[in-house]
C-alpha cells in the first residue's frame, strides 16, 4: 500500500461499522462497538441455538414415536444439533457479557496506560474477557489487517479489514474490523489507517500492514 495523506480524526465519527470514535485529542483515544452491534448478535445466537435445539427436539420425538427406524442414524445427528445449541448458548451469553462490560479500545498517553478486550483464542482462553489495562511499553505493534481470497483466477466476493494491537506477551486487543466488498473494504482499510496511526504514535510502537496471502508484514513508515 502506497503511503496516504492522514485525515483528521474527529470525535464522535463513525468509523464505519460497528465503531465509533468516541474521544480523540493529543493525549487521549478511544473507540467503542455500538451497543447495537451486541443486540445483533444476541439476536443471531438466539436464532442458532432456538433452531439446533427444535431440530434435535423433532428428531428425538421421530424416534420415540417410531417414525424413524433408523434411530442409530439419528441420535447422532441429535448429539450434534445439541452441540450447535450448546455453543449457540455459550455465544449468548459471550454477547450478554460484552453487551454488559462494552468493548472499547482506549489510549491515555498521560496515563500511560492502554485498555482492550483481548480477542478470543481457542475455545475458552479468552472467552467473555472484560476490558484489560496495560502499561503503554507493552505494546509490541499495532496492525491493520485485511483478508482476501489469494489466488488470481479466483475473484473475492467478501472482505475483512480489521485493526488489532499486539502486547508483547502475545496478546491481542479488539480493534474496529470490517466486514465488506473487496472495493468497499479498500476504502474501508483508508478509514481505519489514519486511527491505527494516530494509535501507534501514542504507544510509540510500529504500524504494521498486513495482507492475507502474503508471508511478509511490513512496518509503515
Amino acid at each position: 500500500m502506497e503511503p496516504m495523506d492522514t485525515p483528521v480524526l474527529i470525535a464522535q465519527h463513525s468509523l464505519w461499522g460497528e465503531w465509533l470514535l468516541d474521544e480523540y485529542d493529543p493525549t487521549r483515544l478511544r473507540v467503542s462497538k455500538r451497543p447495537r452491534a451486541f443486540l445483533q448478535n444476541i439476536g443471531r445466537q438466539l436464532l442458532t441455538t432456538t433452531t439446533a435445539l427444535a431440530i434435535a427436539f423433532a428428531l428425538a420425538v421421530g424416534v420415540y414415536a417410531n417414525t424413524l427406524d433408523t434411530g442409530w442414524l439419528v441420535w447422532p445427528l441429535v448429539a450434534l444439533f445439541l452441540l450447535v445449541a450448546a455453543l449457540g448458548a455459550l455465544g449468548v451469553v459471550r454477547a450478554l457479557l460484552q453487551a454488559l462490560w462494552g468493548m472499547r479500545l482506549e489510549v491515555d498517553t498521560q496515563q500511560n496506560a492502554l485498555w482492550g478486550t483481548a480477542v478470543s483464542q481457542g475455545f475458552w482462553k479468552g472467552y467473555g474477557a472484560k476490558t484489560q489495562c496495560h502499561a503503554l511499553q507493552q505494546v509490541h505493534a499495532v496492525v491493520l489487517h485485511t483478508y482476501h481470497h489469494a489466488g488470481a483466477e479466483r475473484k473475492s466476493t467478501r472482505a475483512m479489514c480489521e485493526l488489532v494491537v499486539e502486547l508483547k506477551n502475545g496478546q491481542r486487543l479488539q480493534g474496529p474490523d470490517v466486514w465488506a466488498p473487496q472495493t468497499v473494504c479498500e476504502e474501508a482499510q483508508e478509514r481505519l489507517h489514519p486511527l491505527a496511526q494516530a494509535l501507534s504514535q501514542m504507544a510509540n510502537a510500529p504500524l504494521k500492514l498486513q495482507c492475507t496471502g502474503s508471508n511478509n508484514a511490513q512496518p509503515h513508515t
